[in-house]
């Protein structure tokens, strides 16, 4: 009987006292119920915790000791309760012969109730410890000391070897087996930007001292906060300039058609040599000049931006001539939606962005508007980060 056929048969039998020995009669296991038979039921879950050796009968005269390996507790449902008892391994242990069924036989564990008291006290080192043995993931427990008698020389449990169903061994697996571990120490994890709420793994950049207010707070309120009513706290941003600063810079196209306020999609086109290469990509935001521009920094504030959805190439019909359409949303972060004429050139948004600094961590700031103590400005930023408008303007590169 291999150990798994025992441990079958105990879930069936979780109130008696079960053997698992060999056809040779050499005993290599037992299970024990946590609850004894008397009335009212001893509970035996101390003792059995810290058994040593268990002496078993075996019939009417003769008896063996048996010498715990390793235990582990068990549980099976019996008329809607849950039975709890031990399985032992003991070192093989020869009987010559046993009765099938013992009716009133008593075995005796030790140490017994004289060590439940040491087991408590703060002088047994091994307190703590787990019942429960840790199993291993892949490591499988072969059964050398219960021989199969069709191949005398391989372990009882080889068709469950093979099988890969063998009871696992109570062997603590390496560290080094599990993904997380050794990617860590050793391997190391591939991850992109898009892994850190997009934040590069390296950016250059400058500080400043900004406060956060929410996009339905009008810039004269913001304005009118005392400086003292104001708490400021440490923001990064992605930039060159001396403050936080939207810049924007001619994309290399112009509009191919005109645009209505209801339009979702744009053509554009540029007189350059095609190169293979766009200087607009999905995901990048965009805005287009027109004569109405004004400001210190060629743009006024609340330019309508866009954001790029995809971008086609259309059949060159015209060889000077190369267009493609962008599939656009629209009023990006509430900018206002208007208008436009053929042949007015396309801006790109340059990516500034902005980040709040926790610590040594660099974390995505929150859309909203930020009042920046060094200038005086007011920024607008998106959902995503990306500095887009401020109270004067945007700067025309």
């Amino acid at each position: 009987m291999t150990q798994q056929d025992f441990l079958n048969i105990a879930q069936l039998n979780p109130s008696t006292l079960n053997v698992w020995y060999t056809d040779t009669n050499v005993v290599l296991g037992l299970t024990i119920p946590v609850l004894s038979i008397a009335s009212p039921p001893d509970n035996l879950l101390e003792i059995l915790q810290q058994v040593r050796t268990i002496t078993l009968p075996l019939n009417a005269s003769n008896s063996v000791v048996l010498t715990v390996l390793t235990r582990s507790i068990q549980a099976a449902t019996v008329g809607g309760a849950v039975v709890q008892y031990y399985f032992f391994t003991v070192t093989p242990a020869p009987t010559g012969g046993a009765d099938t069924i013992i009716s009133n036989g008593q075995i005796i564990l030790e140490p017994g109730y004289s060590g439940v008291a040491f087991l408590a006290s703060p002088y047994n080192v091994l307190g703590g410890s787990v019942d429960n043995q840790r199993v291993s993931d892949y490591i499988m427990e072969s059964e050398e000391d219960n021989r199969s008698k069709q191949y005398p020389l391989l372990p009882g449990n080889i068709n469950s070897l093979q099988a890969g169903t063998a009871q696992r061994s109570s062997t603590q697996d390496s560290s080094y087996s599990l993904t997380g571990w050794s990617n860590a120490r050793y391997s190391g994890t591939k991850t992109s930007r898009y892994d850190y709420g997009t934040v590069e793994p390296a950016m250059t950049g400058k500080v400043f001292n900004g406060s956060y207010f929410s996009n339905n707070t009008s810039d004269g309120t913001i304005q009118s906060q005392s400086a003292t009513d104001i708490i400021y706290e440490k923001y990064f941003y992605s930039g060159v300039e001396d403050t936080p600063t939207p810049t924007l810079r001619f994309a290399g196209f112009s509009l191919y058609t005109n645009v209505s306020e209801s339009g979702s999609q744009i053509q554009i086109y540029t007189d350059a040599q095609y190169t293979g290469s766009y200087q607009i990509n999905p995901g990048d935001l965009i805005a287009i000049s027109d004569a109405t521009d004004i400001g210190n920094y060629g743009y006024k504030p609340n330019r309508e931006v866009m954001q790029i959805i995809s971008v086609t190439p259309e059949p060159i019909t015209v060889p000077t001539q190369f267009v493609l359409t962008l599939q656009v949303k629209r009023g990006w972060n509430e900018t206002v939606i208007t208008t436009y004429g053929v042949s007015n050139p396309v801006m790109k948004l340059d990516p500034t962005r902005i980040f709040k600094l926790r610590g040594s961590r660099v974390e995505l700031a929150e859309g909203g508007k930020y009042k920046v103590k060094e200038s005086g400005d007011i920024l607008y930023i998106d959902k995503l980060g990306v500095l887009m408008q401020s109270s004067v303007g945007i700067k025309r590169l």
